[in-house]
């Protein structure tokens, strides 16, 4: 029987009722977020604004002035240049609808809301394939060279990548923008994962290039996909064109608590930080013995081919489903990848992660009868 194969990470209740299995029984790989949940800070932020009867009886403020001072505050840049949206995707969208590019570069495979974003403005997506064979890094001079012939009307980066975890140093990401911005064309980088290698973020760079514009989230690092919150950073006169295309209230009150106390929890970042790689390592020695190829991440998920397991990603995510309850992201629904066996996990607590290494291992004696 073929099973829907959902094209976004973390809908947990979705495969629950596709597979018959009580979603309280299924553990969740599929969305990168941090397994530590949301900190302490954000918890309490969250129960006293809903706690708060004008917060919910109110509107939010216009533009989110408190939260736009406190990242303007943290990165040393104007708060004239962020504008707060509903997640680092919703403002995508709205930065496209501004834009209106005819043409779009982009390195495949890619994160899928780029696609529909792009589709629902009749903007052609340009590819630019990343090989296998290099880990999925984008080739810089190659990029250079297709961006010079293709002379796009933006260029869409994600740093690291998703799906592979890849990073762009600060400095490549710079030769990139200075070279489209020579082509006069416009370079949107998101920094969704950015958090977990801070020192190579642009945004300090956006804030003062209009031929930049970065996006960030809260929702991965901080744990709270629910409440959509992220913002983009660039000169004023791009922030005052997203502003146009957003709605009068992309965000709530209570999201906007949440995300302003994540920029005074240092303790919370740390631990976080530092667990990941812990876990990351660990993971990805565990999975290269099990005789599968995964790629070097720097975010908080892995790339992995798990061609000597399975034939292709959609056999082996219904198998881990069925036969432990184990949801991961299958990717032969990535543009380049299809037909493939890679899966992307997100890097867990070590007795999640044990969970999944073992129900993997548990496969290696039975690829002889077709996984």
């Amino acid at each position: 029987m073929e099973l829907h194969l959902y094209s976004h990470g973390g809908d947990v209740l979705g495969v629950a009722a596709t597979f018959g299995i009580d979603p309280k029984r299924l553990l969740d790989f599929s969305a990168n977020i941090n397994p530590f949940g949301p900190s302490q800070s954000v918890l309490d932020a969250v129960r006293e604004a809903a706690a708060d009867v004008s917060a919910l009886t109110q509107y939010p403020q216009p533009r989110a002035p408190h939260l736009t001072q406190k990242i303007a505050a943290r990165f040393g840049i104007d708060p004239a240049t962020i504008v707060i949206g509903h997640g680092s995707a919703g403002l995508l969208d709205a930065i496209v609808h501004a834009l209106r590019p005819r043409t779009a570069l982009m390195p495949v495979p890619a994160f899928s809301e780029y696609h529909r974003v792009c589709a629902a403005t009749n903007c052609t997506i340009v590819p630019f394939v990343l090989e296998s064979r290099n880990d999925f890094r984008l080739d810089i001079n190659a990029f250079l060279t297709a961006l010079a012939t293709i002379r796009p009307d933006i260029v869409l980066l994600n740093n690291p990548h998703n799906p592979s975890g890849s990073l762009l140093s600060r400095a490549d990401i710079l030769t990139i923008v200075n070279a489209a911005a020579s082509h006069g064309v416009l370079t949107i980088v998101d920094e969704a994962f950015i958090d977990y290698v801070p020192e190579d973020s642009t945004l300090d760079v956006a804030a003062q290039s209009n031929t930049l514009i970065v996006l960030r989230s809260f929702t991965k690092f901080y744990a709270f996909p629910g409440l959509r919150v992220g913002y983009a950073v660039s000169v004023p006169e791009n922030i005052r064109r997203i502003e146009h295309t957003l709605p009068s209230w992309p965000v709530s009150s209570v999201a906007l608590s949440a995300a302003e106390a994540t920029l005074d929890d240092d303790v919370f970042e740390r631990h976080t930080l530092k667990q990941n790689a812990i876990e990351r390592t660990r993971m990805i020695e565990a999975l290269s013995a099990l005789g599968l190829r995964v790629t070097p991440s720097s975010a908080n998920y892995l790339f992995v081919d798990c061609g000597a397991l399975a034939k292709t990603a959609r056999k082996l995510r219904e198998k881990l489903i069925i036969r432990s309850s184990i949801i991961v992201r299958a990717c032969d629904d990535y543009a380049s990848l299809e037909n493939t066996a890679y899966i992307r996990i997100a890097v867990r607590g070590s007795e999640d992660n044990d969970r999944l290494l073992a129900a993997l291992a548990s496969f290696v004696p039975l690829v002889k009868n077709d996984v």
